[in-house]
């Protein structure tokens, strides 16, 4: 993989994260995509399995970075982990099931970014749970950590169906990429 594809691709997703898709939020509620659960699951599904930890870790650190917390109105807490750990751990999951899906669709970078998403939520949540216990600091969640993982439920099913135009831009760019192919599929595709 050319990593420096990766890294300008992952300033421009999280950026739009950050910027654009508030303007697509489901009605007045906070449902909106996250575009960088579909590049997760685009670099998961189409790399090798020892770049995707690290592609994983750089996009989470990446939203870390861009994601403050506030502990009171006046106050913004930046954390430098809990999204590169729920990043980790999501595209662990869909390493895992990459042999269930075809790598090279559409839909499966969809459905993928769906689980990354999920999977990313629960991470996160239980890191903010477990770190209330020992910290006094205001962490951002419904009412409870339950409401939080059924919103986040809302957002990974948005942002699995945005990530399937996502994915089929993602696809066109694949050669860009330098993704190294195995023989084996070279031969099955001949």
């Amino acid at each position: 993989m050319r990593w420096i594809v990766f890294i300008i691709t992952a300033c421009v997703f999280v950026e739009l994260d950050h910027s654009l898709m508030h303007a697509l939020r489901w009605g007045d509620s906070s449902v909106r995509p996250v575009m960088s659960s579909a590049l997760l699951a685009f670099v998961a599904l189409t790399a090798s399995r020892s770049i995707v930890p690290w592609a994983a870790l750089i996009l989470g650190l990446l939203v870390d970075l861009l994601e403050p917390y506030s502990q009171v109105p006046d106050r913004m807490v930046t954390l430098i982990g809990p999204n590169a750990l729920a990043y980790l751990a999501a595209a662990y999951v869909v390493m895992q099931l990459r042999t269930l899906v075809f790598p090279r669709r559409a839909m499966s970078i969809g459905f993928m970014a769906f689980v990354a998403h999920a999977c990313s939520a629960l991470v996160l949540i239980s890191i903010f749970v477990i770190r209330s216990r020992f910290d006094s600091v205001v962490y951002p969640t419904r009412d409870g950590a339950l409401a939080e993982f059924f919103h986040q439920i809302l957002v990974a099913l948005y942002s699995g169906l945005v990530g399937v135009p996502v994915g089929w831009m993602l696809l066109k760019t694949l050669p860009v990429w330098g993704f190294q192919v195995s023989m084996t599929r070279m031969a099955i595709r001949r």
